[in-house]
């Protein structure tokens, strides 16, 4: 079965677990377990098998996007309930990116393309088709790039929960793994990021 996949399929579902595992985390870390029946009942689950044994080889793409959605629903609706609970609650799921992109090993912390290569092999930004992030301009020491579309908003609308809670999350997602880099990562227009050395 597994023939019928492809690196690109293995590096998607790697962005699905993580975030999965970021949304388990937020759940054991704010002691909501209670939701989990109602989160699994409404949105389903990852099973936790190895892709191949799982996946529909007659619909790769489909199924792919179904987990995809899964773990965006989770996600969202972990946050929109944590934050009902205590609104401090978003400071602690905050810290919980952090710590995520904190341990993303970096094959070179000395260069901006590697860094980018990182966050873009961590978050979960929609399919591969969606092309999502657009790089503008790149060297060793500065990557520019926009976000053509967010993939997010959706998930979000539909439980009434303001989207950019979630790109503060992703904030300090990527803040964690420049901790120990020489790089900061910038807003520099509306939607168009850098990251670029800390002068």
């Amino acid at each position: 079965m597994s023939l019928f996949l492809g690196p690109i399929h293995y590096w998607l579902y790697n962005k699905i677990e993580l975030q999965n595992k970021i949304t388990e985390n937020i759940i054991k870390s704010l002691n909501i377990e209670e939701i989990i029946k109602e989160l699994d009942e409404k949105y389903g689950y990852l099973d936790n098998k190895p892709l191949e044994d799982m996946i529909d080889t007659q619909n790769i793409h489909g199924w792919l996007q179904e987990k995809v959605n899964v773990v965006e629903n989770r996600l969202a609706y972990v946050t929109k309930y944590a934050l009902d609970k205590d609104i401090k609650n978003i400071d602690k799921i905050k810290e919980i990116f952090f710590y995520f992109g904190r341990d993303i090993k970096l094959d070179n912390k000395e260069d901006a393309q590697v860094i980018f290569k990182a966050i873009d092999d961590n978050l979960l930004d929609g399919m591969p088709c969606d092309r999502a992030k657009n790089v503008l301009d790149k060297n060793q020491d500065f990557i520019a790039f926009e976000r053509r579309i967010c993939v997010h908003k959706k998930y979000w609308d539909n439980i009434n929960i303001a989207i950019n809670i979630y790109y503060d999350f992703v904030n300090s997602f990527i803040n964690g793994i420049l901790e120990d880099t020489k790089f900061i990562f910038t807003k520099e227009d509306n939607n168009i990021f850098c990251i670029k050395i800390n002068s």
